[in-house]
């Protein structure tokens, strides 16, 4: 079997037609062209994106639980951190659960299928502490509120009575 990088990066969205330069890399001209140049058929695939899916219904239901949303901030972090050690890793053990090598140099399946919606996750959890933060202070301040008429009811009915 012959080894065509050209038909390669092609079917995988990149454009081939370059300078010629040593500098010159493909590059990829649609991310559309990427995704429809991959190969669905794979059940891989399908498990990622149903991760992905019990990943979010996860965090939506724990978006109460700021201690389990913390440690789950802490692991996606990591996990992207160690992105390029898994992108190489993956890519020499590909054949093991697929038949074509997605994982290439550069990073751009691993960055898309994982780096991306971790990232999202994480941003997730971010914009949920805000929230959190807004209504703890929110009910701090009413807090205050009512503390401080209490008192005042208190010091006039104190006057009254006198």
């Amino acid at each position: 079997m012959e080894l065509n990088f050209t038909e390669f990066f092609q079917n995988m969205g990149m454009d081939v037609n370059y300078d010629g330069n040593i500098d010159g890399a493909p590059e990829v001209y649609g991310m559309l062209s990427f995704l429809k140049s991959m190969d669905w058929s794979e059940p891989w695939l399908y498990c990622i994106i149903g991760f992905y899916v019990l990943l979010s219904l996860f965090l939506y239901g724990t978006r109460e639980y700021s201690v389990i949303q913390s440690f789950t901030f802490i692991f996606l972090l990591l996990t992207v951190y160690i992105a390029e050690d898994l992108n190489e890793y993956l890519s020499k053990n590909h054949k093991a659960f697929t038949r074509h090598q997605y994982f290439d140099s550069s990073g751009l399946f691993i960055s898309l299928f994982m780096s991306l919606p971790l990232l999202l996750a994480s941003a997730f959890i971010v914009g949920n502490w805000f929230h959190q933060s807004t209504v703890l202070m929110t009910q701090m301040k009413q807090l205050q509120v009512n503390r401080s008429r209490r008192q005042i009811n208190t010091t006039e009915e104190s006057k009254k009575t006198k």
